[in-house]
């Protein structure tokens, strides 16, 4: 089914709910008995027929299985659920809850700038020469020498818990058709552990649109992210819990900043952006975000006695700024 929240339209897939009506009725099981024998599912109505985690193939153990969520009301896992151990809560000033499943200290590996580019896409000659003489003196252009060699060993030497991507992920002015960014979400899910990002103040100059950027972080694999409904894109927080109580809370800022420099070559966001209006162009983190946290912080300290939950802030620039183009 569809739910509609911070306004993007988002797919949950209910176990059991075959036909997407938002119950699990004995249509749901009919529905699961006749894939079997030839009437096939695809795409999340598969999904949510798939209860027994036995098979990619639906079997007679998941007819079984809907039909229990019809009888007692059972709740069951998906084997789609890439991330059991993140769970969206949104309330008592907790967006998402990621479970620790160990008693070690929490690893979190902070990477910024990785400014991934899509230089065949540059807007114009003149645009794509002044980068090439800026950043590719060296005549290298794979994104996996630059960049994600060094993420590779940087997951691979500390193995976090989570990875944290602050900002200028890509260079989004080569990236109007946000086949960089794409590629950089599949790069880090392809290390199968959770990840958030926050924006920078080069991101959103693609042409694709910042909504469509919040929707491709969204639908990856291992990304938690959540726009929120405060100035900016990324505003939102992650509760790292560990034997049954929140250890720390992780906050996400955009601290803003895209901006419109040389539209007529090309350098930065354009006026025309399909998203131009859910884009702020000043520096720094805005009164609602910032009241957003310090909010949040109350309400969780409240909770706990009075105390104040251990927290980190991952922003991009610094939240107050007199910060010039960068």
């Amino acid at each position: 089914m569809k739910i509609k929240a911070d306004r993007f339209t988002y797919n949950v897939i209910v176990g059991g709910d075959v036909n997407a009506d938002g119950s699990v009725n004995i249509a749901d099981v009919s529905n699961t008995y006749a894939a079997i024998f030839g009437d096939e599912l695809s795409g999340v109505n598969r999904d949510a027929a798939l209860l027994s985690a036995t098979s990619q193939k639906i079997n007679i153990l998941d007819v079984m299985a809907v039909l229990k969520v019809v009888s007692d009301g059972d709740e069951f896992s998906l084997g789609k659920d890439y991330m059991p151990n993140v769970k969206y809560y949104g309330e008592d000033g907790v967006d998402f809850i990621m479970d620790i499943d160990h008693d070690n200290d929490i690893k979190i590996l902070q990477l910024t700038d990785t400014q991934i580019m899509a230089m065949n896409y540059a807007r114009t000659s003149t645009r794509y020469q002044e980068l090439r003489n800026v950043f590719f003196t060296d005549a290298v252009f794979s994104a996996n020498e630059r960049c994600y060699k060094y993420i590779k060993n940087a997951i691979e030497t500390t193995n976090p818990d989570i990875i944290v991507l602050t900002g200028d992920n890509v260079y989004g002015e080569t990236d109007d058709k946000g086949i960089a960014l794409q590629d950089l979400i599949d790069y880090i899910d392809s290390f199968e552990i959770p990840w958030a990002a926050v924006y920078g103040n080069h991101d959103n100059e693609s042409g694709i649109g910042v909504l469509s950027q919040n929707n491709m972080y969204i639908n990856s694999k291992y990304c938690i992210y959540r726009a929120g409904t405060v100035t900016g894109n990324s505003n939102y927080n992650i509760a790292l819990r560990q034997n049954g109580s929140i250890k720390y809370m992780l906050y996400m800022g955009d601290t803003n900043g895209c901006e419109v420099r040389r539209e007529n070559i090309g350098d930065g966001i354009l006026t025309s952006n399909v998203d131009y209006d859910h884009v702020y162009t000043a520096y720094g983190m805005q009164p609602d975000a910032k009241n957003l946290i310090t909010g949040n912080m109350d309400t969780l300290a409240a909770a706990n006695n009075g105390s104040y939950i251990p927290s980190l802030l991952f922003v991009h620039i610094p939240t107050e700024t007199p910060y010039a183009s960068g």
